[in-house]
């Protein structure tokens, strides 16, 4: 089911342009933050200030991208 699924998100973001390059979608990259009991997915920019969606918590940046949250959810 993975690889149908993995073949589908493919499908997806073809022609989407992703800065990151999807990056998100790739495992054994750490993906998540924890502040206190809240978990909440980390933004990879470099440069986080240059990305609309990125949200500065507690000396790091929280992504706010709906797509990559989504695909954290179903492939990791």
């Amino acid at each position: 089911m993975e690889k149908e699924l993995r073949q589908k998100v493919e499908k997806i973001l073809g022609p989407i342009y992703c800065p990151e390059e999807y990056s998100c979608v790739e495992p054994g990259i750490e993906q998540y933050g924890k502040d206190g009991q809240d978990r909440f997915v980390l933004c990879l920019r470099t440069v986080p200030a240059d990305c609309a969606l990125a949200v500065p918590r507690n000396y790091v940046h929280e992504c706010r991208c709906v797509l990559r949250e989504t695909l954290l959810e179903k492939l990791h």
